[in-house]
């Protein structure tokens, strides 16, 4: 349920390692974080992203905080469970950006730095007390997760997802029993397709932020599957919405349709042959997307043909193999042309790309197009 909302908070905390816990604080405000949601985020984040150290010091952390009288175990905090799950995949740069917050990592380095060199931490313990309990607000906060969005996008499609909203619910309500049953470890899935969602907040003027949307499933030609989406807005709450609209009107039909449901999407996506002779795949096609200025559109059904041609001519494996093409441009010329096969460059398909008759218009301009291949 946090997921996201922790990767928000990584990024502020990184972009300002000096900054002072209250500082952070008023700067995820004013991003349009609630305030609530930012507080649990200062305080939670630099413990949980501390612990795992410690416990590999041999320091001895108890798995409860008090304020005042009263005991609570952090396991309930789903806050803190979010920024535990992860912590698991932390960069030094995250680390060093947070650990040092944490009133416990504090302690032990202050104690050993008075023992003196030869001090060993083995042993030691500290408990953690605060001035306060902090109360859950209202829903997401303003950082809606990317992962349960995905998840409500595909089950949106009467898809039954395993894992799915559900799990993030039960992330919100009842961490305890979410980590009880390994759902940190676990991704969404439907059959063998498991998928997964995060982003790369960005500083600048505005929010923006890189989205990744993955999928493994046996049949790919690849590991996984990597659809990334870029959003904007002046919160995060519209930069992440932003980029989850992209990826449901560019990609999630024909991800459903070439790898959960063929018929599940016939209004979004159109299947056609691979090949004009003896056709050994079929091709699942979204409708091109574009971006920024208004434009005149290349001759598409031309640029079709075209990359048809060229990985009819391909020795494919009998794999699903997908194609994702980008031309992007400025002040009358191409700035970025991409064609990824099975997320690999594709010189061939990047030269089509570039020939396709884009309209060379001054203000910024984008095209983005997916499609997958699916053996007969």
């Amino acid at each position: 349920m946090f997921d996201t909302a922790v990767d928000v908070a990584l990024a502020a905390f990184c972009a300002e390692p000096s900054a002072s816990d209250d500082e952070i604080l008023e700067k995820l405000v004013r991003e349009g974080l609630d305030r609530w949601l930012a507080a649990q985020l200062v305080r939670w984040i630099p413990i949980a992203f501390a612990r795992p150290l410690l416990e590999r010091m041999k320091v001895i952390v108890d798995p409860t905080y008090t304020v005042g009288d009263r005991q609570y175990d952090l396991v309930d905090e789903p806050v803190y469970v979010a920024a535990l799950a992860r912590a698991a995949n932390a960069s030094k740069e995250e680390l060093d950006a947070t650990r040092p917050r944490s009133a416990e990592y504090r302690a032990i380095n202050n104690a050993l730095w008075a023992a003196g060199p030869d001090a060993r931490p083995e042993g030691a313990r500290v408990a953690l007390s605060l001035d306060t309990k902090l109360a859950l607000g209202d829903g997401d906060g303003g950082a809606p997760s990317v992962r349960s969005l995905f998840a409500e996008l595909i089950e949106a499609h009467k898809i039954n997802v395993t894992n799915g909203v559900e799990a993030s619910s039960l992330a919100r309500s009842a961490p305890r029993a979410w980590l009880a049953r390994g759902l940190d470890q676990s991704c969404p899935s439907v059959g063998e397709l498991r998928f997964d969602a995060w982003i790369y907040p960005k500083q600048g003027r505005f929010r923006w932020l890189q989205a990744d949307f993955s999928v493994w499933h046996p049949r790919l030609a690849a590991p996984r599957m990597i659809e990334s989406y870029v959003g904007l807005g002046d919160t995060w709450r519209e930069a992440i919405v932003d980029a989850v609209t992209k990826f449901m009107q560019g990609s999630l039909h024909t991800v459903i349709a070439s790898l959960i449901d063929r018929d599940g999407c016939a209004s979004h996506t159109h299947w056609e042959p691979l090949e004009d002779v003896s056709p050994r795949f079929d091709l699942c096609v979204n409708p091109p997307m574009s971006f920024y200025a208004e434009t005149r559109a290349p001759d598409y059904a031309a640029l079709l043909r075209a990359l048809k041609s060229a990985l009819a001519k391909r020795q494919l494996s009998r794999e699903v193999h997908w194609l994702r093409v980008l031309a992007t441009g400025s002040n009358g010329a191409i700035d970025l042309v991409e064609a990824l096969l099975d997320n690999d460059p594709w010189p061939d398909g990047e030269q089509i790309v570039a020939n396709a008759g884009w309209d060379l218009v001054e203000p910024m301009w984008a095209a983005r197009w997916f499609m997958v291949i699916v053996p007969r």
